[in-house]
């Protein structure tokens, strides 16, 4: 784990290029929250750390942030697009359901009944490309289309359609029988190498078990469940209360949360790189998850308070290992 106290900008340039495989920080957003959310030419100030994100990036890396405010936001996106060679991917967002509550029990003067309240943040995914813009797959697209992910559970299937003496054409007909549907997507990439997909529950008891299949969903499970739908769904519900030593930090994200993004954009013992620390909830999670951690923090308060709070994770995670 390196850990900086300094200006972000300064701390990235001592950085080698493509040197980091995922960078998940949560930068101000400009919006007033504390002094140091209250910046001058912020979209030009975040295209320098922007930019320096991008240098430091491996090829095919993957970029995240956190934001709240539409206008900053659709302004940051068009600078990017205009600026750097980022590939948007996706965006997902933080539902936190008792703000609205909140909002309506501490509001300002100018809040009328007519106010919509935000209860979202969104985080957004961009993805470093190689030159002329290609990348290849990552997160769930690259463990879904590599032969070698979840290969146990793929070989069970094959020796299972020897072991029947039964093709996929008998399962796709019985697919039919069951559904009243054709099988095209996604049942034809059952089990399969490109496009991997798992059955759901209702399709496999009712089609694969009347085959002869020998193991009952709940067997399977352990072999994809950390790859199921749910966990890596990009709508997340949580409140402020669940986050992880929420009051050592007015912006603190859950763990949970975090967890699942290092999960799906980052192998293990890969770097991921936070230059927003705060008070050092991505490092937790990082360090939970077996990869290593760069964090930069200018406030030296919330410096001291990551510190600790990431050298208490790794002692418990090395506790946890013996």
């Amino acid at each position: 784990m390196r850990l900086y106290n300094g200006n972000c900008l300064e701390a990235l340039k001592t950085l080698p290029a493509k040197s980091i495989g995922l960078i998940l920080t949560d930068p101000p957003y400009n919006i007033g929250k504390a002094e140091w959310d209250k910046i001058e030419n912020y979209v030009e100030w975040c295209g320098e750390w922007l930019t320096e994100c991008q240098r430091v990036l491996k090829d095919n890396g993957t970029l995240i942030f956190w934001h709240n405010d539409i206008t900053l936001s659709s302004e940051l996106l068009h600078w990017i697009s205009k600026n750097t060679d980022f590939v948007l991917n996706s965006f997902g967002l933080w539902h936190k359901p008792n703000f609205r509550k909140l909002g309506w029990s501490n509001k300002s003067g100018e809040c009328t009944l007519r106010s919509w309240f935000n209860v979202f943040e969104f985080f957004f995914v961009f993805i470093n490309p190689t030159a002329g813009r290609e990348w290849k797959k990552t997160g769930l697209d690259y463990v879904y289309s590599t032969p070698e992910c979840f290969k146990p559970l793929k070989e069970w299937y094959h020796s299972e359609l020897k072991r029947l003496n039964i093709t996929k054409q008998d399962i796709y007909a019985k697919y039919t029988e069951v559904t009243g549907k054709k099988p095209y997507m996604p049942a034809r990439h059952y089990f399969k190498d490109s496009q991997f997909e798992i059955p759901t529950q209702s399709v496999y008891e009712s089609v694969y078990i009347p085959l002869g299949f020998n193991k009952s969903y709940e067997e399977l499970r352990p072999t994809f469940n950390i790859f199921d739908g749910e966990t890596y769904s990009n709508y997340f519900t949580a409140d402020k209360q669940n986050c992880s030593n929420a009051q050592l930090h007015p912006c603190r994200k859950p763990l949970n949360i975090l967890a699942k993004l290092i999960k799906t954009h980052s192998r293990e013992n890969e770097i991921v790189l936070d230059c927003f620390m705060g008070s050092g909830s991505t490092g937790e999670a990082a360090v939970n998850l077996n990869r290593d951690f760069i964090g930069i923090e200018l406030d030296k308060n919330y410096f001291s308070i990551a510190k600790d709070c990431i050298e208490n994770a790794i002692k418990a995670k090395n506790q946890e290992d013996k």
